[in-house]
Order: structure tokens, then sequence, then C-alpha cells
């Protein structure tokens, strides 16, 4: 659904078979993407179905996509954009029903995602 808004919206992309949305860019082309993946995954998110988390359950997401950031970057996948702050994180999860950002959303052509998963979990523990 996010690839195919994507190739809606213009953008060349493509869907692995792990479901990960592969592209090549220009630098100067990078922040326009970025906004358009932005926009795709707040679509996405309100239109997919989500458990009812309550604000310590996103609080502990939020401190589990920061820690994240720092094992993507060491995994050799730093991010393309900074971290919301918490408020912020918290904000979108009230409006959208789940926050616009997460640190996967930074990884772009990993070689093997599965591994990267086990190295770097998306989820905390018990989620």
């Amino acid at each position: 659904m996010q690839a195919r808004c994507l190739v809606d919206k213009g953008w060349d992309v493509q869907l692995d078979e792990n479901n990960v949305i592969n592209y090549e860019v220009s630098q100067a082309q990078e922040s326009k993407l970025l906004g358009d993946m932005k926009s795709c995954t707040s679509d996405f998110l309100k239109s997919y179905p989500r458990p009812t988390v309550d604000v310590e359950g996103w609080r502990r997401m939020y401190a589990h996509n920061v820690w994240l950031m720092g094992c993507l970057t060491k995994e050799g996948y730093p991010p393309l954009v900074e971290a919301p702050s918490e408020a912020e994180y918290l904000d979108q999860a009230r409006r959208n029903g789940a926050p616009e950002w997460y640190a996967y959303g930074a990884v772009k052509n990993p070689k093997d995602i599965n591994q990267l998963y086990e190295q770097c979990p998306q989820e905390p523990a018990g989620w």
C-alpha cells in the first residue's frame, strides 16, 4: 500500500520479497521523497487497524525507537531524519492512532532484512 502510494506520487520504487521499499534518488530529491513517505505512511496508518495503545505504551515504543536508531546506525543504516521529540511522537499517535515516525523508516535497501531484524528488533520485548 505504501509503495503503491509512492508510485502514484511519481516515484520509482520497488517492493522486494521482504516487503521493503527500495529506491534510489539523488540527494536533492531525498527530502521530497521523505515528505511523500511521511504522507503515505500517515495515510497507511489511518487505514490500518491498530490495537489500542495507551500513552505509556507509546512512550515505551518511542524509547525503543530512539534506541533502535543507534542500533541501526551501528549496523550501517544511519537515520535519514532525526527523531521527533517525545511530545511530537505522542501527539502523532493521538492524532493518527499511531505515530508517523519509526526508526526502520530510515532503512534503505538492507542487505539482509531478517538478520537486521534479529540485531535490531522492530518492537520492544513483550510488545
